[in-house]
């Protein structure tokens, strides 16, 4: 009898913390976005999206102080020390979650050294594609930065 019931209990155990792993959610909050990049505290002001790497993809820039000049197109609209959250994605409506195969950036450049972090967690909600204009929403972290909020840039011209 003894035995029957500890080998239940171990059954019961085993079942209880089998295999498969909760997958994680990520709630993106109602505001705009905002948190700490790379040790700042950090909100969107402005930024701007421009052509990817590859046809058919985007970069998205986006800054927490508004661009010189008022033009976030310009060439010189924002200068290289300032904190940029990066996104390289599909210009269309769409979800998904970061990794390390779909990841997001947090960096600056410093005397000459530019700083990166690999926003490995989280997720991003492209919600709206214009023929000018781009808007989502993210949650996104790595060992050094954390943003979640709500964006929209411009869709700048391409030469």
């Amino acid at each position: 009898m003894r035995r029957g019931l500890v080998l239940g209990l171990l059954l019961l155990v085993a079942a209880g913390c089998g295999g498969g792993e909760e997958e994680e959610t990520y709630t993106i909050s109602d505001q705009v976005l905002q948190g700490n990049v790379l040790g700042q505290s950090w909100q969107f002001v402005s930024g701007y999206a421009d052509d990817g790497f590859e046809e058919g993809e985007m970069w998205i820039h986006l800054y927490a102080v508004e661009a010189e000049g008022g033009d976030p197109c310009a060439p010189s609209a924002y200068a290289p020390e300032e904190r940029v959250v990066g996104l390289m994605v599909i210009p269309e409506p769409q979800e998904t979650e970061f990794s390390f195969e779909n990841a997001g950036t947090a960096s600056y450049f410093e005397d000459g050294t530019i700083y990166v972090d690999i926003l490995v967690s989280g997720r991003l909600v492209i919600e709206e594609v214009s023929a000018d204009t781009i808007s989502g929403a993210m949650v996104g972290s790595s060992p050094d930065s954390e943003v979640d909020g709500h964006f929209s840039v411009p869709i700048c011209p391409q030469d």
